[in-house]
């Protein structure tokens, strides 16, 4: 009993000191995958609506993307 209560505690403790590691790689993670998303799925849209002259729908697009990605993503 002491040694299943002493291995989940030494794994709590690893697991603590992994978790920052964790947190970066899947917030890098993430981010790969939405500028995948947004760079190959989506670019032929956002390119269409920004090659027409209508500045309130290129400003839609790129507050909208603004607004979810906290930045501008060069295309």
């Amino acid at each position: 009993m002491v040694e299943i209560l002493s291995l989940i505690k030494g794994l709590q403790l690893q697991m603590n000191r992994l978790n920052e590691t964790f947190h970066e790689a899947l917030c890098s993670t993430a981010y790969n995958e939405l500028q995948t998303f947004v760079q190959i799925h989506i670019r032929d849209m956002i390119k269409k609506v920004t090659q027409k002259k209508r500045d309130l729908t290129k400003r839609f697009v790129f507050d909208f993307i603004k607004l979810k990605f906290g930045k501008i993503i060069l295309i």
